[in-house]
């Protein structure tokens, strides 16, 4: 995701700092929509328990913790925090914020996951590409601090200069189009 909101931001020359910002307050609807069909369809199952809320599913008989309804709880909860966050919220934080906070939900919601197979120890792959989130998204909230001002004004004299350039462009069309129309009556 970080790739393409770069690639986005060159290819359409908006600051990706404020593209991320922007973009990022849809993952969490996405996610909740997502983990709410994971719940009514039955997969990404939990392990077996016998308490509160439980999840049966057609494929995995027995009552599972429900995973997905917990993450979606989780998940809008970082909804809402990002969205009163975003006021106040310095252009560039919001995303690598998600990414911190969705990645450290997920950690311990997984040690209750029986979709993934463990690959070392109780941990499965998820639990890996979460630790790889949480230290991402500090870097990134890192580099937004001491850089992002730089980064901003960057891409925002970039857009200055093409704007400018294309005015140049326009202008010196207009002139010769202006031009030629002169030279066609001097010659009727």
């Amino acid at each position: 995701m970080s790739i393409m909101i770069l690639l986005v931001s060159i290819v359409f020359l908006v600051n990706p700092l404020k593209n991320a910002d922007i973009i990022i307050m849809t993952a969490p609807i996405f996610l909740f929509l997502v983990r709410t069909a994971c719940y009514c369809n039955g997969c990404c199952w939990g392990v077996e328990w016998e308490y509160g809320p439980y999840n049966h599913s057609p494929y995995h008989p027995g009552r599972q913790v429900p995973v997905q309804a917990i993450e979606a709880f989780f998940v809008m909860l970082i909804f809402i925090f990002l969205l009163i966050y975003r006021k106040k919220a310095k252009p560039g934080t919001l995303y690598p914020l998600y990414m911190i906070l969705y990645s450290a939900t997920r950690f311990p919601i997984e040690f209750f996951s029986a979709a993934s197979e463990k690959i070392y120890g109780p941990f499965n792959a998820y639990h890996f590409l979460c630790i790889a989130g949480v230290v991402f998204g500090i870097i990134m909230l890192l580099i937004v601090k001491f850089f992002g001002e730089k980064i901003s004004d960057a891409f925002d004299n970039l857009h200055k200069n093409i704007e400018e350039q294309l005015a140049i462009t326009e202008e010196m069309l207009t002139q010769k189009i202006a031009e030629k129309k002169r030279v066609a009556k001097l010659k009727k």
